[in-house]
């Protein structure tokens, strides 16, 4: 379990790492921040989860879960990011 919970920290923060540097690129500032992050959560999360969903045939109440997981923390770390300064 805590090699689990190890690797899941690792990976957030790659994530995470990953965004600042978007949001960088774009030239920072929130709006910019809030913008990738929609494009990012919708565009690659949502759709990713989404065909993970249909080929486990999992129902749309646990994509919604997911995908609004994975978009919530997203953003929330796009606001972060884009406030930084």
């Amino acid at each position: 379990m805590m090699a689990g919970m190890g690797m899941m920290m690792l990976m957030t923060l790659i994530e995470m790492l990953s965004l600042a540097v978007i949001i960088e690129m774009l030239g920072g500032g929130i709006i910019k921040a809030l913008h990738a992050g929609i494009l990012i959560s919708i565009g690659m999360f949502a759709a990713i989860r989404l065909s993970e969903s249909f080929f486990e045939q999992r129902s749309k109440k646990a994509w919604l879960i997911s995908a609004g997981f994975n978009a919530t923390s997203i953003m929330g770390a796009s606001v972060i990011l884009g406030l930084w300064r």
